[in-house]
């Protein structure tokens, strides 16, 4: 590598030219019949008349230049001036040319992994310990639940109500709330969900029942997700089951319930019967 001046003495230790003391403090250093210019006085050891100098107070140097603390005599003797080697700055290593063999054993801290990027996570996932995995509500086939209501339930004629699901037989993402009676979507997706209900006390074949799912408290474009039935095969067995199942296109904390309706007058929603499901798609 080329060097403007003098090439560093990289890892060397040099014994420069001797130095005949005279009545002066200043002296010239030399190698080989060449300047010298240490890059600092710390990089010199100087012994005069057998003893050790003191970098930076006992003596002093400027370019190639040696200044003692006071002019010397011809009678004092400046036994040897040593370099010592500079240090090896090796700068920042060029990508690719650290090798996994050179990073020490837990080198690598948990704060240096915790800002890694999602996008470096790519390829198979090694095999899981059986530890709790956390984070996970977002990754498809989670945030199932199961729940069905603890009671009956009446509802009234030509009104969409909610239906008070209030009782969890699944829920191990915590995304359905009983005291709202809504699944909240934990990220966008597509979600599956299914409802299912038992309306007693009808009266007439021409009673009917619808039961849909809401999205945030409001029907979702279309009456894909929409079912309805009606009347009654005797007056004996004066109820009829309903189910409803269908997939709807999330936004994160988007809230599904699910609603019922009857064309007659007040009628009841057993609870026995009753359920709502649903888990993410993709």
């Amino acid at each position: 590598m080329p060097f403007i001046g003098q090439s560093p003495l990289t890892g060397a230790y040099h014994v420069l030219d001797a130095i005949t003391a005279s009545a002066t403090a200043t002296y010239n250093l030399q190698l080989n019949s060449g300047a010298f210019s240490p890059a600092t006085a710390n990089q010199l050891i100087v012994s005069l008349n057998g003893v050790i100098q003191k970098p930076g107070s006992s003596f002093t140097v400027s370019g190639s230049t040696i200044t003692f603390s006071s002019a010397l005599t011809s009678s004092d003797n400046i036994d040897f001036i040593m370099a010592l080697g500079d240090f090896l700055n090796v700068g920042t290593p060029t990508d690719g040319t650290v090798s996994t063999a050179k990073i020490a054993n837990s080198a690598v801290t948990d704060a240096k992994i915790a800002g890694m990027a999602a996008s470096k996570l790519t390829g198979a996932l090694p095999a899981i310990s059986g530890a709790a995995l956390t984070g996970i509500n977002s990754v498809a086939g989670t945030c199932s639940f199961t729940v069905d209501k603890n009671g009956d339930q009446t509802i009234s004629q030509n009104t969409w109500t909610k239906l008070t699901f209030n009782t969890e037989e699944t829920d191990p993402d915590s995304c359905f709330n009983t005291t709202t009676y809504e699944f909240t979507a934990p990220a966008n997706g597509q979600y599956y969900f299914h409802g299912k209900c038992q309306i007693n006390n009808l009266t007439s074949q021409n009673d009917y029942i619808y039961i849909r799912f809401y999205v945030n408290d409001a029907q979702p474009s279309g009456d894909a997700t929409e079912s309805v039935t009606g009347g009654y095969a005797t007056s004996a067995h004066n109820r009829q089951f309903i189910t409803v199942s269908g997939v709807l296109n999330l936004s994160a904390n988007d809230e599904v319930s699910l609603y019922a309706y009857t064309t007659a007058g007040t009628r009841t929603i057993a609870s026995q019967s009753s359920c709502f499901s649903g888990f993410r798609l993709v």
